[in-house]
Order: structure tokens, then sequence, then C-alpha cells
């Protein structure tokens, strides 16, 4: 090419060539189209290069001018006043607000085109004509004018939020489609947040991990930076939500009478000053008055939340209803929760009481991580006080979960796994969690709690397994209420109250209980109680019980009620005290304050050397013993102790025309026994 000549090329586009052949970068180098030579000659100017890979005018006024086809503009709202002269004429944009601000893009002019502009995607005067983006996949927030420079913003917190709620409700209006957030901080103030009662399905609302940061400024109460509602199948991924204020009511993504709502890899801190702790609470029920929650459900089926961060803030996920559709499970797995403020986790079914033939999906709380869990404590399920309406569950599965850290200086009472449930709640598995206190001061914290509320709540299938618990000055497990086929197996609790089985709610009791292979030491052993209702069936069988100073100084307490009846098999346990702690191995008794009911409990192959007073003080109820060490039941007559009517106990060397067993007919020390019969 000739030195002076000006270049002509066939097309339009975004590199060009200089005199030597190399592509042209520097800006105002002068280039031409052939397709708009004559016009940009005739206007009187010349086109000239643009590092963003666009056309502008030299003199740059915004105004559009240059005429033929290829337009350029330095914002919207300049594009918006400018009137196309042909249909489907392209213009370009260089940012939203401002050049550079990465909301620029392509539109193409609708001569018939009417209706509101929103910036983002329509823009254009009064009257006929629109200009309208071109574009494909997801939309960017930042075409809605949404700018992510943290203080060096431009605009408002205020009037970041409106651009944010213009481009989340397009996004809504025009479901199935992708919103992406890129890096960057974005301040956001709004009293009124991005709703979507739409009905709308498949959205998706993304960005670039934890540097896509929605910086929440509002000081006042509010509820859903992100509020879902009447929607289907979203998904939410990438993003994280900072609020830097303390309100009684928050929640960054809330949905409500919505399904399958997915929230993946996001992040939810709160990084105000001021949190407090314990949380001030209010009159009802001692709940915490205020909450902070990254992530809130309501009447919702098929939620996940997975592989998110939350620092002092909660996932609450409350009431999948039965509607029919099944397999709808509600999922919370592999997040990290530091300091969070009441629960880490709540899942409240909101009083709903389901079909009991309905095939209900699963609530699958697992692999969590919880530090520190400084206020109520780490997982929720159910009712919010004990007294609450029965609400039903069904397929709850609470398994490998790590609570830990320091549990000092929160609320006194808090509890690490809440579990309230209603009629007919079954098939509820607690397996492979880890509860451990860090700090040597307990400060009234319970374990695991189970518990079906007074108005008749039960459960049929509840296995507490493989669970370990320290540090607590309540029980490590306590299951309450009633129900059937309870399993509590192969735990260990230390420096806590042990475990304790209760039927202290209900007429109902107990049916079937299952204690075998735990390991229970260093303050509280096993503790049966029938309070309120019977306990029937009960097998203790294969414990260790090692230096507890509750439950009555013993390593197995056994107690019922007047009027109640407590029937148990108690064998092949250990319970002894090398450190000198334990005063009894096993004791058996009528309650403490509510006079004596009936006890039957058998007593095989049990050994209770080793404590301090002694082995087995039987001091109410019927007593059948065999093959026992250090229990005190005679092997023959016995010649001392005190013992009730209806206590039996076998001969331990039995020979051909020996007694085989003898029974007490007269209580007292040592009572009268009768021979059962010669061999």
């Amino acid at each position: 090419m000739a030195d002076g000549e000006i270049p002509v090329y066939p097309r339009e586009g975004t590199t060009y060539p200089d005199a030597t052949g190399t592509p042209v970068t520097a800006e105002g180098a002068i280039v031409f189209t052939s397709k708009y030579i004559r016009d940009a000659i005739r206007a009187g100017f010349l086109l000239t290069w643009d590092p963003l890979g666009v056309y502008l005018p030299e003199d740059r006024t915004g105004t559009g001018s240059g005429g033929g086809d290829a337009l350029a503009f330095d914002s919207a709202a300049a594009l918006g006043a400018f009137l196309g002269t042909a249909s489907g004429q392209i213009a370009t944009t260089t940012g939203c607000l401002t050049r550079g601000d990465g909301g620029g893009g392509q539109w193409y002019w609708d001569p018939g085109g009417v209706g509101a502009a929103n910036v983002g995607t329509i823009v254009g005067a009064s009257g006929a004509g629109r200009w309208r983006r071109l574009f494909s996949g997801p939309v960017d927030v930042r075409w809605f004018g949404a700018q992510g420079n943290g203080d060096d913003n431009t605009i408002t917190p205020t009037e970041n939020f409106q651009a944010l709620l213009a481009a989340f409700n397009y996004v809504r209006d025009n479901a199935p489609m992708g919103l992406y957030i890129p890096s960057g901080i974005y301040p956001y103030l709004g009293s009124v947040y991005p709703y979507h009662f739409s009905g709308a399905a498949g959205c998706t609302y993304f960005g670039d991990g934890d540097s896509s940061v929605l910086r929440n400024t509002a000081s006042t109460e509010a509820w859903g930076s992100l509020l879902l509602d009447n929607m289907d199948s979203v998904l939410v991924r990438n993003l994280k939500w900072e609020n830097t204020a303390v309100v009684n009511f928050m929640a960054n993504i809330l949905a409500r009478n919505s399904r399958r709502i997915e929230v993946r890899e996001c992040s939810f801190y709160m990084t105000a000053p001021d949190v407090q702790f314990p949380p001030p609470l209010g009159s009802a029920g001692g709940l915490p008055i205020r909450t902070l929650q990254g992530v809130c459900t309501v009447n919702c089926a098929g939620t996940i939340v997975t592989n998110c961060k939350f620092y002092r803030m909660q996932a609450k996920l409350a009431g999948a209803s039965d509607d029919g559709d099944t397999n709808l499970d509600t999922i919370c797995t592999n997040n990290r929760f530091t300091e969070p403020y009441d629960f880490a986790v709540s899942y409240v079914s909101n009083g709903i009481t389901h079909n009991p033939d309905a095939d209900l999906g699963e609530v699958i709380v697992s692999n969590n991580i919880v530090r520190n869990p400084l206020s109520s404590g780490a997982f929720h399920i159910g009712g919010d006080g004990e007294g609450g309406p029965p609400e039903q569950y069904h397929n709850v599965q609470i398994h490998n979960n790590l609570v830990a850290g320091n549990w000092t200086s929160g609320v006194t009472g808090r509890c690490m796994l809440v579990v309230n449930l209603g009629v007919d709640s079954r098939n509820i598995s607690i397996v492979g969690n880890t509860f451990e206190n860090e700090h040597a001061v307990e400060n009234s914290t319970q374990g695991i709690r189970v518990i079906s509320p007074d108005v008749g709540g039960s459960v049929n299938g509840l296995i507490i397994t493989g669970n370990t618990v320290v540090g607590v000055d309540a029980p490590g497990i306590y299951v309450g209420g009633s129900g059937r086929n309870v399993t509590i197996s192969k735990n260990h609790t230390s420096r806590s109250r042990g475990i304790q089985v209760q039927s202290n709610k209900t007429t109902n009791g107990f049916d079937g209980v299952n204690i075998e292979g735990n390991t229970v030491s260093q303050a509280g052993g096993i503790w049966v109680q029938a309070e309120g209702g019977p306990i029937t069936k009960a097998v203790i069988a294969n414990n260790t019980c090692m230096d507890n100073i509750y439950a009555n100084d013993s390593g197995i307490l056994l107690q019922a009620a007047f009027g109640k009846n407590l029937e148990c098999t108690v064998r092949d346990n250990k319970c002894t005290s090398p450190n000198g702690t334990q005063l009894y191995g096993i004791i058996q008794e009528g309650h403490p304050s509510l006079g004596t009911g009936t006890l039957s409990i058998t007593y095989i192959d049990n050994d209770c050397r080793g404590n301090v007073t002694g082995g087995l003080s039987v001091l109410a109820g019927g007593a059948i013993g065999r093959g026992n060490l250090g229990t005190g039941f005679p092997t023959s007559t016995p010649g001392a102790g005190t013992w009730n009517v209806g206590d039996r106990t076998e001969n331990a060397t039995p020979t051909v025309g020996q007694p085989k067993a003898y029974v007490c007919t007269v209580a007292g020390n040592p009572g009268t026994w009768v021979s059962e019969g010669n061999l």
C-alpha cells in the first residue's frame, strides 16, 4: 500500500492491517470499509481505530452521526436518543452508562418496536421504533447499568440495586435464561428485592465464585436479596453475598412456594462488627429474635444447598409439602458453617401433616462442617418447639457431619442436633456424625436430641449409630417421647451425660429399644426411664460404661414411674470404674419424684466389677440374673442384701438333684428365697 493511501476493506471487522500488513493497534488509526466510504466522505469525517474493537466517529460526540448502517455510541442512553433509519440497522455501544463499563454490545433497529425500554436489552425514545440488543446465551448485569467497582462506583448503592433488579426481573420474565454477575463488588441498597412472582422455570444466576460479590448495605429489616416465588428449576451458583449490617430479618436467597431450587458453590458472609453472641432472645420459646439466613426456603420441595460457605449465617429450609410429586428431596450437603447465627441448618415443615401413605422425598443433611456454633446449635429438624403442632417426617438422613470448635461463649442450653418429630414420622437415621467441644467447659450444651411433642408425636424406625459426642454436660444422646423400633448403637460419648431414653411426652411410650455396642465414659452412663408411658422390649447389650458420675453415679440406670412398666434385658455390658468415680455398675429403682412402677429386668453375663460401692443395686421391681460378675446376684440363697419379691437368681454351679434357681417371695434383707425345684 502506497504512503498516504486510505485503506479500503470489503467489510467491517475488529482489526485492520496498516501499510505493512501489521494489524492496527494504536488508538486513532484511520480506517475505512468499502460499505460505508461514500457516506463517511459525504459526512466529512473518518472512522478511527478504537482499542475496544468498535467503530467510533472521530469527534466521539455520542450522537451517532456518520450515517449508513453502522453506528457507535458510548452509552445505552445515547443510543436510545437516536432514531434508526432502516430496519435491521446495526449500532454498537461501548458501555451501558459510560464507555468501558462492561455493559456495551451490538444492537439492531426495530422500526415497529414499542413498549418500555429497560436499558439492558431494549432502548429507545417515545414513539415507535426501538433498539434491541443482539445476544445469545446469558444476560450480563452490567448491561442494565450494574457496577462492580465497590466504593469506586459512579452510581449509588440504591441506583446499583435498581440496575440489579432490572436484570433479575428480565431473566424472570424471559425464562429459561441465565444471568451472569461478573467479578467485582456490587454494593446495593433497596427496600424492595427482585421479586419473581411469575412462576418462571429454568432460571440460572451465576458468577465467578467469591470474586463476584453482592454487597448488601441494608440497615433495616429486609428479606430476600434474591426472592424466588412460585418458581421451578432454579440454579444459583458461584456467587458471594456480603452483608455489612445486622438486621432482625435477613435472607440473601429466599424461595417460597417453589420447587427444585439449587444453590451451589455460593458464599454468605455477615461482616458487620456488632453481631451479638448469644443472640437476643424473643419472648416466645426463647428463640433468637433475629434470623440471619444465607438461604431460606418456605414451602419448597426439592431444595439442594451444596458446597456453600456460611459465616455467621444459616440455611433454613422449610416446608416441603406433599403436593403429589414424589422424590423431591431436600438436600444440604458439603457446606461449611462458621459461627452460625441460630442453628447452622434448620429444616421445619411449618406444621404440615403429610399423607402417611405418600412417597415423600428425603431430607438429607450430610458431610457438612460447623465450626464454633456459638448460637443455638448445629442442626435442627422439625417443629420450632417441643409443644408445637405435629409435623410428620419421613426418610430423614443426618449423616457424617462434623461439628467442632469452641462452644463455651454461646447460649446456655443450646443443642448441637435437635430432631422434633410428629405423628407417624418414620425412617430417621443419624449416622456417623461427630460433635466435639474442643473447650474444657461444656456450658450446658446438649448433643443429639430426638423428641416427640406432647400432642402425640411418634417415630417408627429411628437409628442413631456411629456418632461421637464429646464435651456436653447434658445427655450426649437423648431420645424422648414415644416410638417403635429404636436403635442406638456403636456410639461414643465422653464428657457428657451419656445416653438417655425417656418416655416422657406421651402415654404411648416405646416398644422395641435396642441400645447396643456403645462406649459411654467420663460423665454419664446409660439411663432408661419409663415416665409418661411404658418401655417394653428394651435391650441394653454389649455397652461399655466407665467412670460415670451422672445417672446416680452408675454405668446403667433403670427407672419406672408409678403405673408405668419398664421391661428390659441387660446383657454382656461392662460397667466399671478404673478411675474410682463410678459408684455402681447398675441401679434399678423407681422414679425419683413420681413413685415406683413395675420393673421387669433380666441381667445376663454383665461385668460390674471395680465400682466404688457395688456392682448392682436393685431398689425396686423384679430382677432375674444369670452369669453376672460383680453384681452381687446370689448364686444360692443370699445371706445378705436387700431384695424384692420376684427377684430371681440361677444356680451358678447346678448339679443333678440340686435347685436350678431361687425366687424371692418375701422382700427384705436378705428376704425369703424359695427353690424353683431340683434338676
